[in-house]
């Protein structure tokens, strides 16, 4: 028992620093895909799809874009990037992280005449931003806070989880190999 103890102890020793809790999973490296949802508008985004991380992911417009969407490793940016002002009638955009889905968000600020928290909604992990009836100056932003939920726990878990089944092994092939023998006292 003192051999199986010392080893289980030098063990934890090993997996502790290994061990650090969990970080709020970033966006970076993550695909998101953009779609404009109402039909009604002549805005769309200017690509499908895109890797976060590399600057400005999506700019909507109507040929040249109107605003950006930028995202960075726990927030989007929405900038209006013509160098005029902008008015939104129709403009509604649906943002999907494909690869850990958006679990909450909270709008931070925004310089948009008549975009507010009300326009940000979530849902089932689409992220929803409602801009009819905006105005927009040349230096217009708004910034919204974004979280995800991580995919796949960290390899700190990972390897603290293989390390406590081999130790679960190993105690279970000793425990086979020295049979318990039992022997009854008679008085």
């Amino acid at each position: 028992m003192k051999q199986f103890l010392s080893m289980f102890a030098a063990a934890a020793l090993v997996a502790l620093p290994m061990s650090t809790p969990a970080q709020a999973a970033s966006l970076i490296g993550d695909t998101v895909t953009c779609t404009q949802t109402n039909s009604l508008s002549t805005f769309s985004c200017s690509a499908p799809s895109a890797t976060v991380g590399a600057g400005q992911e999506f700019g909507v417009g109507a040929g040249q874009s109107a605003f950006s969407l930028d995202f960075d490793a726990t927030s989007l940016t929405i900038s209006n990037v013509s160098g005029g002002i902008i008015t939104l009638g129709q403009t509604i955009i649906a943002l999907n992280n494909i690869s850990n889905a958006f679990t909450s968000t909270s709008f931070l600020n925004s310089t948009i005449s008549g975009f507010d928290a009300s326009d940000v909604s979530l849902s089932n992990g689409l992220l929803t931003l409602d801009f009819r009836g905006t105005s927009w100056q040349a230096s217009s932003t708004a910034s919204i806070a974004l979280a995800t939920a991580a995919a796949v726990p960290e390899p700190a878990t990972w390897a603290t989880m293989l390390l406590g089944f081999g130790l679960i092994g190993g105690i279970m092939r000793r425990r086979r190999s020295h049979p318990v023998k039992h022997q009854l006292a008679i008085a």
